[in-house]
């Protein structure tokens, strides 16, 4: 279970014995892979920017963001 060379602190085994599908008729109604159905995106905010509102950061958004970028780059795996 090793990425890069490091291991997982924590694993966790989950054994299925039973799975329902949902009605299939939805995920064609849902339009999911229909690009011009899909909602208007532009004004949601980035994950730097919501967390500097919700969490009330002095840090700024530019600076939330590159925490971010580097964490992802160095610390995902």
């Amino acid at each position: 279970m090793k990425i890069n060379g490091k291991a997982p602190n924590l694993i966790l085994i989950v054994r299925v014995e039973e799975a329902f599908m949902h009605c299939p008729k939805c995920m064609i109604r849902s339009g999911l892979w229909k690009n011009d159905q899909l909602p208007q995106r532009s004004n949601v905010p980035t994950h730097a920017e919501a967390l500097v509102a919700h969490a009330a950061l002095t840090e700024s958004v530019a600076t939330v963001q590159a925490r971010i970028d580097k964490d992802v780059s160095t610390r995902l795996y």
